[in-house]
């Protein structure tokens, strides 16, 4: 009798371990075949990531910035253009007027224009990673006190015969040449490719803010 209740309880056993084995291969046969989970590459920040005031957080939600939402960026977010304000209000339009009379904006954003248009740029012109990278090199270089900055990279290209750029997309001879080795040396911008930097491509917000912000820090 005690052997045939023994052998009753472990088939019972054996049944429930089947059953639920059934179980969890039919749910998970049922699963949709098509969900993937892919955890994205981009670590850059995003506006909702980042703690700014509200008027650089609506710059930071555009596509592209122009050189007034640059102005902002730099005047709300950190102190690197009381040198030109001393610290008092300016208006958007003097401030960018300022900046090109210093050579803080370039009067074109053409990677191998060599001889600039006496026209001024507009403040509403979009901004490229070139012009952004002028810009920002010559906020670092007002920010160390050290103009030699700007003809650093120029300098150690001029003697030779045929001087070739490291950058395939940015000419030895171009006026961008200094700030865009310089800013990729310092690692505020990087190439977009194993040889290129993409010149004419527009710079983000808060990409440009996270750069501002490493200067001032």
């Amino acid at each position: 009798m005690k052997k045939t209740i023994l052998i009753f309880v472990l088939m019972t056993a054996v049944l429930s371990s089947c059953s639920t084995l059934d179980s969890a291969v039919n749910n998970q046969t049922n699963q949709p075949e098509n969900i993937v989970t892919v955890e994205s590459a981009d670590v850059s920040p995003q506006p909702a990531d980042i703690t700014a005031n509200p008027e650089t957080l609506r710059i930071l939600a555009k596509e592209t910035l122009n050189w007034t939402d640059c102005i902002n960026i730099a005047k709300n977010e950190t102190k690197l253009l009381d040198f030109i304000t001393w610290g008092r209000a300016v208006s958007d339009a003097e401030l960018f007027d300022r900046l090109i009379d210093r050579a803080f904006i370039p009067y074109s954003q053409s990677i191998t224009s060599t001889n600039w248009s006496l026209a001024k740029p507009t403040s509403e012109e979009t901004v490229t990673r070139a012009g952004a990278a002028f810009f920002i090199w010559h906020i670092y270089a007002e920010a160390r006190s050290n103009p030699r900055l700007l003809s650093l990279y120029a300098a150690r290209y001029a003697n030779q015969p045929n001087p070739v750029s490291p950058i395939a997309d940015v000419p030895v001879r171009s006026p961008f040449f200094n700030s865009i080795l310089g800013s990729i040396e310092m690692e505020f911008l990087s190439l977009t490719d194993d040889r290129n930097f993409s010149p004419a491509q527009p710079i983000r917000g808060a990409e440009l803010l996270a750069i501002l912000r490493k200067i001032e820090n």
